[in-house]
């Protein structure tokens, strides 16, 4: 059995041996991941900018709000397939590379590409995985999280 210092020395180790891909593949990670996190505001609106954007959505042609309602699906349609069929298998490809630096250091740039290997089976795999975790999270907030924790090493 390993202990706590042993796991994070070998950690260490593999990270500085390989310092620059580390943070090169961390990087492409973290902007395929969604980049920065955001932050949110708990302002609420004053009851006359309240009245003022429920006149100005009535006097919206509805046209234009059919168009706004069309462009943001259309976005959300473009940004799932993303995820899907790009970022799920770049996500397979970086955890392999981090996975093979412990291993066998140092490991080389080219283990990204290991996720777009056998395409359809993991595209397929990370698809599923995702629609349970979305599924779970329907149930209530807590057994999509407990699930995504489950789901993890899929």
């Amino acid at each position: 059995m390993w202990t706590i210092r042993e796991v994070k020395e070998k950690g260490k180790e593999a990270f500085i041996s390989n310092y620059w891909y580390c943070v090169l593949v961390s990087f492409i990670l973290s902007i395929c991941a969604g980049g920065a996190g955001g932050s949110t505001s708990s302002s609420s609106m004053s009851p006359e900018k309240t009245e003022q954007l429920k006149e100005l959505i009535s006097s919206l042609d509805p046209r234009i709000i059919a168009g706004i309602i069309g462009v943001v699906g259309v976005s959300a349609i473009v940004g799932i397939a993303l995820d899907i069929l790009l970022f799920n298998p770049l996500l397979i490809g970086c955890n392999a590379f981090f996975s093979r630096n412990v291993r066998n250091t140092p490991a080389s740039l080219n283990e990204i590409k290991e996720g777009f290997a056998g395409y359809g089976n993991k595209v397929l795999a990370m698809f599923l995985k995702d629609l349970f975790v979305f599924l779970w999270t329907r149930l209530f907030i807590i057994p999509g999280i407990v699930k995504s924790y489950s789901y993890r090493m899929v």
